[in-house]
């Protein structure tokens, strides 16, 4: 849980569409954080060390196998249809000699074997070819979710237009140059390219999980004394409208999708405010760290940033990624970096922690145990 919750202020929540600006206009927690934190130890936590997990000649051959099937082709073959196919169909379902509504088409891709049709129709496809003519005698599940046609038995006339099949280019000196997405010119120069950039991701691996242990001694220290209602409404708001978002790409509200989900608004209520509070004590600990220590982010700093976020996530530009996020999205992000570098830089890195039996009961709900401590005084803090 804690892993998943910290993560929180140290990406950008893709949820909260708002336009950005630059960093000396925004105010992170604008106002003493000390009536809401009471800092404790964040400066010598010892760390257990994280080595980085060895990168292998297969693991470099299995990042290099999955680019290449990211490249694979859809090509139209003349063979009889096989597992993986994707057949193009016309098609006619009928019950007792009736037309069924929805069972109907002249231009229908089928993936043979994704389970996407009924039993039985995809594997009734195999062996045959373009322009074969084909009847399935199959049977609706009793579940369909359809009254008119769950269970009952049904036919297909099927008509196959083409057979189309995924072909996995090969490792070659052309493919590296035009479809690898980087600046090498051959496949021994691409090998080599992966195989660093998989050690540097490994690296980075290893100092983000100290740099959490570290963060999550330093949560476990804090005592959250309350929660600033602007920020904690704000972030609710936020969330609330995320999922009302998500409700309507099913085509339904709110209501109707948490009840397709088997819950209600009450026990969505319940999880966002405890996501909040995590997610808001985390930041102020951050911040009041950053205070106290003097870490900034500067106009320079977040422009400069900012470039390199647009340029990694793929943007045509600056603007059209400020677009996409908040500003104070974008500043906690940066604050964020600085502050995980500096609690790693201040800590003491142990080849093994000594563990006690209170260390190792309830760690993943460290969170939760400095938000409870917040409960009695949230509402002399406010």
């Amino acid at each position: 849980m804690f892993k998943k919750s910290i993560s929180l202020i140290l990406v950008f929540a893709v949820v909260f569409m708002m336009t950005a600006c630059g960093a000396s206009s925004v105010q992170l927690y604008d106002y003493d954080l000390s009536k809401y934190v009471k800092l404790g130890d964040y400066k010598g936590i010892e760390v257990e060390k994280v080595t980085p997990e060895a990168v292998t000649d297969d693991s470099v051959t299995a990042e290099i196998q999955a680019t290449l099937e990211a490249n694979q082709e859809l090509k139209e073959v003349d063979t009889k249809v096989e597992d993986g196919d994707t057949v193009n169909t016309t098609f006619t379902g009928t019950i007792d000699g009736k037309v069924v509504d929805n069972c109907c088409s002249e231009d229908y891709d089928v993936i043979i074997g994704s389970g996407s049709q009924i039993e039985g129709f995809e594997d009734g496809l195999i062996g045959h070819k373009k322009g074969d003519k084909v009847t399935l005698n199959l049977t609706f599940p009793e579940d369909y979710g359809d009254e008119a046609v769950n269970g009952k038995d049904v036919v297909f006339e099927v008509t196959i237009n083409s057979v189309s099949r995924s072909f996995v280019p090969d490792l070659t000196d052309e493919f590296v140059k035009e479809k690898s997405g980087t600046d090498c010119k051959t496949v021994a120069e691409y090998e080599k390219y992966i195989k660093k950039q998989l050690e540097q991701e490994s690296k980075d691996a290893a100092q983000q999980e100290m740099q959490y242990a570290c963060f999550q001694t330093i949560i476990d220290n804090t005592e959250i004394i309350g929660y600033p209602e602007k920020e904690l409404e704000s972030y609710k708001q936020k969330m609330l409208e995320y999922y009302e978002q998500y409700a309507a790409q099913y085509g339904t509200d709110l209501d109707g999708f948490l009840e397709m989900a088997g819950t209600d608004n009450e026990t969505l209520q319940e999880q966002i405010q405890t996501q909040a509070e995590q997610v808001i004590a985390q930041q102020m600990i951050m911040l009041a760290i950053c205070r106290a220590e003097g870490i900034e982010v500067s106009d320079s700093e977040y422009k400069e940033q900012v470039q390199a976020y647009a340029d990694e996530y793929g943007f045509e530009s600056v603007e059209a990624f400020e677009e996409e996020y908040t500003k104070e999205d974008i500043l906690l992000s940066l604050y964020a970096e600085k502050f995980l570098d500096f609690i790693l830089d201040n800590a003491k890195i142990v080849d093994k922690l000594e563990t006690t039996a209170d260390d190792t009961e309830g760690t993943d709900d460290a969170p939760e145990k400095a938000d409870s401590k917040a409960d009695a005084k949230k509402e002399d803090a406010e």
